[in-house]
């Protein structure tokens, strides 16, 4: 059972997100749209957000074995937003 399955439990066939639709993009991965009324969605969010001091405190003070850290943030353009994966993230003061 991996980290995530231990933190925030594992799921189901039936519980997995229901992606609508993938969008593929040349040169880039595709885009895989997920209803913002999705529950399992909803849930991951708002789960990551409660958690969110665990990360800061890996990042700030990260143990042997981390090297890698990322971590996915909404973008909102107008009445357009989109999920995208900072791979070189940071805290600041704000």
């Amino acid at each position: 059972m991996g980290l995530f399955s231990k933190l925030f439990g594992g799921k189901t066939k039936k519980e997995t997100v229901k992606v609508k639709q993938v969008r593929e993009r040349e040169d880039q991965p595709a885009v895989h749209d997920v209803s913002s009324q999705d529950d399992r969605m909803n849930w991951a969010i708002e789960k990551a957000q409660l958690t969110l001091h665990y990360f800061e405190d890996s990042l700030k003070n990260p143990q042997a074995n981390q090297q890698y850290f990322s971590i996915k943030v909404k973008i909102v353009d107008g009445d357009a937003a989109e999920h995208i994966w900072l791979t070189s993230p940071s805290f600041d003061e704000e």
